[in-house]
């Protein structure tokens, strides 16, 4: 079964012309799409970050094989159908989300494309917490919760 993506073909192609691959669209994501920056392309990043594997595509519209070498973690951009808005998630997490982790909801999908950008090659803030967290991630989550500052799914109640 194939899953149509619900990201219109024009705002793939600004994440591709700025270097980034992305997933074929999948259903668990509502036809969204995982995003990725391969080490080629300039940008933020973590040293030697070791990416999972997923099938890409790369910037001619073709399925590759394998995932490019990244040198920074997969976002993902998917809609949020339920209140027309769109979510650019950047957890890398198991079993809830970690102090470095995030997730952003856009009214916009052009919001969503430009935090996407911005996180890739924009303000290093969210990478270098990316890349703090994986150094040390006790010590990271344990300030992030001193300071106030631990993220919260977008559907906790205060």
């Amino acid at each position: 079964m194939t899953t149509e993506s619900t990201i219109p073909a024009e705002y793939l192609k600004k994440l591709t012309e700025c270097g980034l691959w992305h997933s074929k669209p999948m259903g668990c994501f509502g036809g969204g799409v995982w995003i990725v920056k391969p080490s080629s392309s300039k940008g933020n990043k973590i040293p030697d970050y070791e990416p999972s594997g997923l099938v890409f595509i790369d910037d001619g519209g073709e399925a590759v094989p394998e995932q490019p070498d990244s040198d920074a973690p997969m976002l993902s951009l998917s809609p949020d159908t339920q209140d027309n808005k769109w979510v650019v998630l950047g957890v890398d997490g198991v079993g809830g989300m970690s102090a470095a982790d995030f997730v952003t909801i856009w009214d916009t999908l052009d919001e969503a494309i430009e935090d996407i950008k911005d996180f890739y090659f924009g303000d290093p803030t969210r990478m270098s917490a990316k890349a703090a967290y994986r150094l040390d991630p006790r010590g990271e989550t344990e300030k992030a919760e001193r300071e106030g500052r631990m993220p919260k799914w977008p559907w906790t109640k205060e």
